[in-house]
């Protein structure tokens, strides 16, 4: 089953998103298409998929890009929090005057963080017509967000480094996959799984 993970460079949910996932071993394996606007976080999320599911001997699959051009899933992942969503659904120059999501706790000279995705009809998951699709941490496009998964044993600023020194094998895997209970994603996978093999 081929699964979009949308927004999976979001750093404060794909360490625990991809630690769920290299620890389920449902009934199908798994292609985790991770799609981000930034190739720096993509990249990351996705090396740090590998050596997880290394690690715990997944069949699963990764693939990566930046970009929903030829995509074709059985189902979506959103991996978008209060400030990712407002970016998404108001570019740059589109934006109501004087809103400002919570998540925006920073001085207003700090420079944006590059987006999402480039907003365009390539860049919008929609109308790939996924109709099962999961939120994970804010609701987005209609689909009502899963208050999962919980934070990490860290620092937020200090999540980057944390990521990397996993990746490295700096730091053992098991540290991250012992902090992680996925059972509601799981849950969430063998539905999804069951809904497929009734449609075979």
């Amino acid at each position: 089953m081929e699964v979009l993970v949308f927004g999976a460079g979001n750093i404060l949910i794909f360490p625990q998103l991809l630690a769920a996932v290299a620890t389920y071993f449902g009934e199908r394996e798994l292609t985790l298409i991770l799609v981000d606007g930034s190739e720096e976080r993509v990249d990351l999320a996705d090396r740090l998929g590998r050596a997880l599911f290394v690690h715990t001997n997944s069949a699963h699959r990764l693939r990566a890009q930046t970009d929903l051009i030829g995509i074709e899933a059985d189902a979506a992942i959103l991996c978008m929090g209060e400030r990712e969503v407002f970016d998404y659904e108001h570019p740059r120059g589109q934006r109501p005057t004087g809103f400002r999501p919570s998540e925006w706790a920073f001085d207003a000279e700090v420079a944006e963080p590059e987006p999402l995705l480039s907003r365009d009809a390539d860049a919008d998951w929609r109308a790939l017509k996924i109709q099962r699709a999961l939120a994970l941490s804010s609701s987005f496009g209609g689909i009502d967000g899963l208050d999962w998964p919980t934070p990490l044993d860290m620092e937020a600023d200090k999540l980057p480094h944390a990521v990397l020194r996993w990746i490295r094998s700096d730091e053992p895997l098991d540290g991250l996959l012992e902090q992680v209970n996925g059972d509601v994603l799981k849950a969430w996978l063998d539905q999804q799984i069951q809904w497929e093999m009734g449609q075979a």
